[in-house]
C-alpha cells in the first residue's frame, strides 16, 4: 500500500504546511478577502479563543467555498499526482499517541 503524508498541523514535520498548502490551493483574490475575513479568526486563535483545527476549518471553508466542482477535481488530482521528489510514499502503520 502506497501512503503521501500530509501533515498540516506539524505532527510530524518540523514546519507549518497547511500554509503554504492553502496559498497554492486558494485563488489569489480569495488570499486577500480571506486575510480581512479571517481577522477575527487569527486574533482568536492568538488569544487562545480558537483552537487551530477550527481556524483551520474557517480557512478552508472561506477558501474554498464556492469553488467549482472541475477546479477542486483538478486540485485533488494534482495532489494523488504527486511525485517522488514532492513527497515521500512509504509504507506503513500509523499510530497517534
Amino acid at each position: 500500500m502506497d501512503l503521501a503524508l500530509f501533515d498540516f498541523d506539524g505532527t510530524i514535520t518540523r514546519t507549518d504546511t497547511w500554509t503554504p498548502f492553502m496559498q497554492l490551493a486558494v485563488r489569489p483574490a480569495r488570499i486577500v478577502a480571506g486575510r480581512v475575513l479571517l481577522s477575527p479568526v487569527v486574533v482568536g486563535y492568538k488569544l487562545g479563543m480558537i483552537s487551530a483545527s477550527r481556524g483551520r476549518q474557517v480557512a478552508a471553508r472561506v477558501g474554498f467555498r464556492g469553488e467549482d466542482a472541475a477546479r477542486m477535481q483538478k486540485l485533488l488530482d494534482v495532489l494523488e499526482d504527486l511525485d517522488d521528489t514532492q513527497a515521500v510514499y512509504h509504507n506503513a502503520d500509523l499510530q497517534a499517541a
